[in-house]
Formats: structure tokens, C-alpha cells, sequence
């Protein structure tokens, strides 16, 4: 998994819960970079499972919770220190339907070996269907990506998270519902 993520959720950490939290986060996790991640550097999944299974045990939450809320506060994040072309989409539909095209082909142009999840959105007018493949099963952290992407954009949706990988399935898929604005 690539530094950025971790420098977010450190940053998340300290800002939300303080430096006395993620401290513990780092004691108790026992990671092996001891908590110092550059940005364009990779680091093993089992790092990020680790931190935040001990991130959700320290504030008492379920880690699905735990990664929801990272999700949600990530997105802001990654637009302000990701590829410019993020900054371009005026909709949560406009970006979730160019995706995989536009915005993960450049991270692949800027860091060639970093593993991406494969996202596919089908839309048809107020509604959509969002599909998720990811080795890594992330999809607690992708529908708080939703829904920080759909403050950013003003918008209210609705989501029904119908498929999960975690339930046997090949992938997850939510149904979403672009109810208006926020």
C-alpha cells in the first residue's frame, strides 16, 4: 500500500483522536516501519490491517466503522495531494465514472508498481451501481471515500452496499441513489 495512505491516516489519527492515540496506535501495532511512511513509498497490506485493527480496538469501534470514517476523511485529502485531473469533476457521478481511466491511470503513470483496486460504475440518470475488486477487500474504506466524495461534490446519496466480498462474493457492489444536494 502506498505512504500517502499511511501519512493520511496518521494525520487522521492525531487530528481527530490526538498524538497520544496514534502513539498508542504505533505501540500496540507493533508495525514494522515503527510509523515513519513516505509518501511514494510501498508498504505491506499487513501494515495497514494491523494499524487499523488496532486503531478500531483503541477507540472502542468496529474496524469496518474504523475504516468508514478513514474513507470519508481520505478523499479531501487525496484531492488536495493526488492528480490534478481529480480536481476537473464537478459530480460524484462525473468522477465515479472515470475513475479506473483517468484518475488511477495516473497514479499507475507516477508509481508504476502501485496496486490499485478496480472500480466500474454504471449510471442511469439519478441512480448508479458501483462495482469494487480489490485483493485487499477494502470496501469499509471505499464507501467512506463515497461519502466523503459526495460532501465534497454537495451532493446526498444514498447508498445499499448489496454485494460484499467479505460475504463470499467476487466483488463488492452498492447500489446508489443521488438524491440531491447537501
Amino acid at each position: 500500500m502506498q505512504g500517502i495512505i499511511f501519512n493520511v491516516l496518521a494525520d487522521f489519527v492525531v487530528e481527530n483522536f490526538g498524538m497520544a492515540t496514534w502513539n498508542n496506535v504505533l505501540e500496540k501495532s507493533a508495525v514494522p516501519s515503527g510509523g515513519r511512511y513516505t509518501s511514494g513509498a510501498t508498504y505491506a497490506d499487513e501494515e495497514a490491517v494491523a494499524l487499523a485493527t488496532t486503531i478500531a480496538a483503541e477507540l472502542n469501534i468496529s474496524v469496518s466503522d474504523a475504516l468508514k470514517a478513514f474513507g470519508e476523511y481520505l478523499f479531501p485529502q487525496l484531492l488536495s495531494r493526488g492528480p490534478i485531473v481529480m480536481q476537473e469533476y464537478t459530480s460524484l457521478q462525473d468522477l465515479l465514472t472515470h475513475l479506473d481511466e483517468t484518475v488511477h491511470a495516473e497514479v499507475k503513470r507516477v508509481t508504476p508498481d502501485a496496486y490499485l483496486p478496480a472500480f466500474e460504475f454504471f449510471s442511469s440518470g439519478d441512480k448508479g451501481r458501483l462495482v469494487y475488486r480489490s485483493k485487499r477487500k477494502m470496501c469499509a474504506v471505499a464507501e467512506g471515500l463515497l461519502a466523503g466524495s459526495a460532501k465534497h461534490f454537495d451532493q446526498k446519496i444514498t447508498i445499499d452496499h448489496f454485494k460484499c466480498m467479505h460475504h463470499g462474493h467476487e466483488q463488492c457492489e452498492w447500489n446508489i441513489s443521488f438524491v440531491g444536494d447537501l
